[in-house]
């Protein structure tokens, strides 16, 4: 029996471009939930609300209810459509649901949420998980055996050292993976958008409402942010204010710097610094470095390796990351 997919999103069509079988994950009155056993996909009745997994069929709810489908049904997954049969322990019959010309659409947010709305969509969450009784969502967030997937999501690379990651634990990890293959190719502002992505923040906004936008990230992950810009902001605990550095030059845009920055940031927290005082003297210490070597080297001429051959110079006497500093 050949049934027809209506709607799917642009999320859901990449992820069936790298599957080829699968199995039934579960069944329920208007949801077939498909698995490779990394991803998870889920066929649905039609006028079913989008989610960015869902493939929106043309069945009603009671022409699902006719199909014989059980969890651990064999599932192909086909360049035009996707095939489920049976599990090959007794006859069944077999089902094909097939792309032609879809609707597609792309869920995205159209702006930050605010706070408010943040903890309605966690609360929602919660909830949802808490009523999972049947185990539908086991497969999102319980540990199990797997294997780590090349930067490119094509191969496996091995398996992790605890031998065991969720799925929502192994999305994250291959999005971190991808970001740094993008850095490894050199392609930066890409590695910097994908980066923004996961953090969830907006780059549109970043020029014009950049301290809003640091404030959301601390936040949520509850760190200390480095904000670079022509003038640095650094962001810590509410008790430790918001240090506004104004060292350093436009010279400094260049290949290796934030490596720099990065280096001299851990050498801190190495000499058991605190993050938000090892963040903010490591951005003066940086900056400073930078006018130093402007000076000499000129500001079109400077390279990464002449910040670094400042830094002995920069950090003598009593020179301190405090002279920066002023809250807001």
């Amino acid at each position: 029996m050949e049934y027809q997919i209506k709607q799917i999103s642009y999320y859901a069509e990449n992820i069936l471009e790298r599957l080829m079988a699968g199995t039934v994950h579960s069944v329920y009155r208007r949801t077939i939930n498909l698995t490779d056993g990394r991803q998870i996909l889920s066929l649905q009745t039609d006028h079913s609300p989008l989610s960015p997994i869902s493939l929106i069929t043309g069945l009603t709810a009671d022409g699902f209810g006719r199909l014989t489908v059980s969890p651990g049904d064999t599932v192909h997954f086909q360049k035009d459509g996707i095939l489920i049969s049976g599990d090959g322990k007794a006859p069944c019959a077999s089902y094909r649901f097939t792309f032609k010309d879809p609707q597609h659409y792309d869920l995205k947010l159209s702006k930050a949420l605010d706070a408010p709305s943040r903890l309605a969509l966690i609360g929602s969450i919660r909830e949802a998980v808490s009523k999972a009784q049947t185990g539908g969502f086991t497969i999102l967030f319980k540990d199990c055996p797997c294997r780590l997937l090349d930067s490119d999501n094509e191969s496996p690379a091995g398996t992790n050292t605890d031998g065991s990651l969720s799925l929502v634990l192994l999305a994250a990890k291959n999005d971190i993976l991808r970001c740094n293959k993008l850095l490894l190719d050199r392609k930066y502002q890409e590695a910097a958008l994908e980066l923004l992505r996961l953090l969830g923040a907006d780059h549109i906004r970043y020029p014009g409402e950049r301290l809003a936008l640091v404030s959301e990230v601390l936040e949520r992950f509850g760190c200390v942010v480095a904000a670079k810009d022509a003038v640095t902001l650094v962001l810590g605990r509410k008790e430790d204010g918001t240090f506004v550095n104004t060292t350093g030059n436009d010279g400094m845009a260049t290949a290796g710097s934030g490596d720099v920055l990065a280096g001299i940031i851990g050498g801190l927290l190495a000499q058991k610094m605190s993050c938000f005082e090892a963040a903010c003297t490591g951005v003066f210490l940086h900056g400073k470095a930078g006018n130093k070597a402007a000076e000499s080297c000129g500001k079109h001429g400077m390279t990464a390796m002449d910040l670094i051959s400042r830094l002995p110079e920069v950090m003598k006497g009593e020179t301190v990351w405090k002279e920066g500093r002023c809250r807001v």
